[in-house]
């Protein structure tokens, strides 16, 4: 993984990406910022991210679009609310091999 630190990239090794404090402190408010711009394109910003945000924010094509808004979807609301997005998102970007291959299987 890289980060753009002062227009400089740094990689970021494997042991700060599972260390608490970076999920706490750099992953957790990032992914508070996506979803709070998402919700503001949404068209019921008191319930979350509709789909037609998901998939414009995502660009993934059809049906694979479709399957990843309904797991990210757990309470099935039609709706992401940010417990679903976050979780969801660590799922993509911060878990082990075995959790990406079964997120992909779900979809």
């Amino acid at each position: 993984m890289a980060m753009i630190n002062n227009d400089k990239i740094e990689l970021v090794d494997d042991k700060i990406v599972n260390n608490e404090e970076f999920k706490k402190n750099v992953a957790i408010p990032y992914f508070k910022d996506i979803y709070k711009d998402l919700v503001a394109q949404s068209d019921d910003k008191t319930k979350g991210i509709n789909r037609i945000t998901l998939l414009t924010y995502t660009k993934l094509p059809g049906i694979i679009g479709e399957r990843f808004f309904s797991v990210l979807d757990l309470s099935k609301t039609d709706y992401i609310d940010l417990r679903e997005f976050v979780h969801g998102f660590f799922k993509v970007y911060y878990s082990n091999l075995e959790t990406k291959i079964k997120l992909s299987f779900d979809m």
